[in-house]
């Protein structure tokens, strides 16, 4: 008995005998492309397309094996793999800050100057100019500035953000300026023997003249008439005219002197010197002139006590030509008669009120204190100046 077809189909060592069978007892229609009863999810494929699909998984599975971007997973079968899209870096913001190198006092441009920021050496170029960057998180950074005869100044330039027209300073160590006489009139040392941070005003200074002295007596109206005379040019002097004589003011009070003013007293009883100030650079400040004193002198002493008050210490005049000697000496003005400053006087103290408070010597600035930022500080001694 021949077996059925449909049992011979699943029957290898019938095969021959079924397809025999199957020549002789049916006739079969010609196909024109042989295929291959195979099933790609679920739909017939022809031999080709199924070699192709092979293919591609095998690729897809050794670019799995190479690591890829860490998966294993099958890519799809329609559309090409996703790329994954590449971090992109973070860029760090950075700051620029410019600016001019000038000469002091003739605010010339310097040349070829030397800006150190301790990571990299950046050269004026012939006017001057300069530029210094550096990343955002850094929002201030210390320099030293040098050049060929010139005072080298340590400062701090306010960095973070782009800022330009910055303007920096240099003192020409030549004639007028003497680094000794700056040393006396500014630093104090010939007072106290060593150099001292630099102590000025920071404002318009405003007046009050007393009209009594300590036991309530009237005092000389010339006496009142000389010291409200002498006030606006000393103040013009020593502060190179950056600041004035807010206002002046006359009376019989006789309380403590408030910030922001310097008050003058003619007292009776005599002094050890012919007057004397509560301090150097002090605000407030309170100066004493002895109404005893010798009357021509009154105006110089009246001047050399005020300029105690904005900043100044003594100097040494003895043995000098009138024009080198000083309403700042120390054991008085000397040859000098006017109540005024000389004018070298007048050039270091210029120099003075071109720094902050606190410039120590040579020339560095308080880390504090950063260009284009404003300063408030207020400045007390407990000291006595003669």
């Amino acid at each position: 008995m021949i077996p059925s077809a449909r049992r011979r189909r699943h029957d290898p060592g019938t095969t021959r005998l079924y397809r025999s069978h199957a020549r002789t007892t049916r006739s079969e229609p010609a196909r024109p492309t042989r295929r291959v009863q195979s099933r790609w999810y679920g739909r017939p494929v022809s031999r080709g397309a199924l070699v192709v699909g092979l293919q591609l998984l095998a690729a897809g599975g050794a670019a799995a094996a190479c690591g890829g971007c860490g998966s294993t997973s099958r890519p799809p079968l329609n559309g090409p793999t996703p790329v994954a899209t590449p971090t992109p870096t973070p860029t760090v913001p950075q700051w620029t800050v410019s600016g001019t190198l000038v000469s002091n006092p003739s605010t010339q441009p310097i040349a070829g100057a030397e800006i150190d920021t301790s990571t990299a050496v950046i050269r004026t170029d012939s006017a001057g100019r300069f530029s210094v960057t550096g990343t955002c998180n850094q929002t201030t950074m210390s320099v030293f500035i040098s050049a060929p005869r010139y005072v080298g100044r340590v400062t701090t330039l306010q960095t973070g953000s782009n800022r330009d027209g910055v303007v920096i300073d240099l003192i020409a160590n030549q004639p007028p300026f003497s680094m000794s006489f700056y040393n006396d009139l500014v630093r104090g040392v010939l007072d106290f023997g060593a150099p001292s941070p630099t102590r000025r005003w920071q404002q318009d200074p405003s007046f009050y003249v007393t009209t009594v002295d300590e036991f309530g007596a009237p005092v000389a109206q010339s006496l009142v008439d000389t010291a409200v005379s002498v006030i606006p040019d000393i103040v013009g002097d020593v502060t190179a005219n950056r600041y004035r004589a807010l206002r002046i003011d006359t009376g019989s009070s006789t309380t403590s002197p408030t910030v922001g003013t310097i008050l003058i007293k003619f007292p009776a009883v005599g002094l050890s010197a012919a007057g004397d100030a509560s301090g150097v650079g002090v605000n407030p400040c309170t100066v004493r002139v002895w109404q005893a004193d010798v009357p021509s002198g009154i105006p110089q002493v009246v001047a050399h006590e005020i300029g105690h008050c904005l900043g100044l210490h003594h100097i040494t005049v003895t043995g000098l030509p009138p024009t080198e000697a000083g309403l700042m000496g120390r054991a008085g003005p000397g040859s000098w008669t006017l109540p005024r400053l000389t004018d070298i006087e007048k050039f270091h103290a210029a120099i003075l009120y071109s720094r902050p408070v606190g410039n120590t010597q040579p020339d560095v600035d308080p880390a504090s204190w950063l260009f284009s930022m404003g300063h408030t500080v207020l400045e007390s001694a407990s000291r006595r100046i003669q």
